[in-house]
């Protein structure tokens, strides 16, 4: 991690605490905005990090298949890692990294049709 991203997430840290610990005196669920179901991506000590994020993609794709809606929450790794507690309760082993979360749910918003997009051509050779 360079000097800029580490600064940054010295900042971000502390704030995405603050409005955690705010939302649960208040009884919201700032985190997961009380979707149904979140999955919760880990990986081995050893592991590449990005084998997480890898899964984590492939369960938004297949919740999307079936007509669900997804969302990629990268900021509960730093709040896992600092917590045994959690790991704990969730049934993530100690040593393992913490990836990616992703909250799935029915969407708010059915869309008519997706984006059209112009694709580049493609010549075979």
């Amino acid at each position: 991690m360079g000097k800029a991203a580490f600064e940054a997430f010295l900042s971000f840290v502390p704030t995405l605490f603050n409005a955690l610990d705010e939302g649960a005196r208040n009884n919201q669920d700032l985190l997961f905005y009380n979707a149904p179901l979140v999955l919760m991506f880990h990986a081995a000590a050893f592991a590449d990090p990005v084998d997480s994020y890898i899964a984590a993609t492939y369960a938004m794709l297949a919740a999307e298949a079936q007509g669900l809606g997804s969302c990629m929450i990268g900021s509960v790794a730093p709040v896992i890692k600092n917590s045994n507690k959690i790991k704990e309760k969730y049934g993530i082993p100690a040593i393992n990294q913490p990836g990616l979360a992703i909250a799935i749910g029915h969407p708010a918003v059915q869309y008519r049709r997706g984006v059209q997009r112009t694709l580049a051509s493609v010549k075979f050779i």
